[in-house]
């Protein structure tokens, strides 16, 4: 299961190095009300995720993550939930079609099908940093 608290412990060590800014939402909105809650059943590390992570935007030299707040959170095509943007133009979504060999929905790039990882711990402890503090495009293959 994700620990969102280390994720946001590693947020503020980087930010107190100066490696990088972070734009926190100030909506309090509760992703429980949303519509989007009623026509699906989320996986359980994915339901954590969203009743614990704090909207965001990570930002380091050129390169910008947004974790979405939950009134931005969008279900595209009746099977993507939009959740995270790379640099404005890319929409991460989780693939709500099918519950993978994790327990979770994997998570794609919308624009192109291509598989980032199977869990959100992995995306929020493996993938943001590869892309924010090293700039791999990890929306595609490189």
């Amino acid at each position: 299961m994700i620990d969102i608290t280390e994720f946001n412990k590693a947020l503020s060590k980087r930010v107190l190095t100066g490696k990088i800014d972070c734009i926190y939402s100030t909506n309090n909105y509760d992703y429980n009300k949303l519509l989007i809650c009623n026509k699906l059943i989320f996986p359980d590390p994915v339901n954590y995720y969203f009743e614990n992570y704090i909207p965001v935007d990570i930002l380091c030299n050129n390169r910008v993550l947004r974790l979405l707040p939950p009134k931005e959170l969008e279900l595209i095509d009746e099977k993507f939930l939009l959740f995270a943007k790379i640099n404005n133009t890319e929409n991460i979504c989780f693939d709500t079609s099918n519950v993978n060999s994790a327990s979770e929905w994997n998570i794609v790039n919308y624009s192109n099908s291509f598989l980032l990882t199977k869990t959100i711990s992995s995306f929020l402890s493996n993938k943001v940093w590869a892309w924010i503090e090293r700039g791999r495009k990890i929306w595609d293959q490189e």
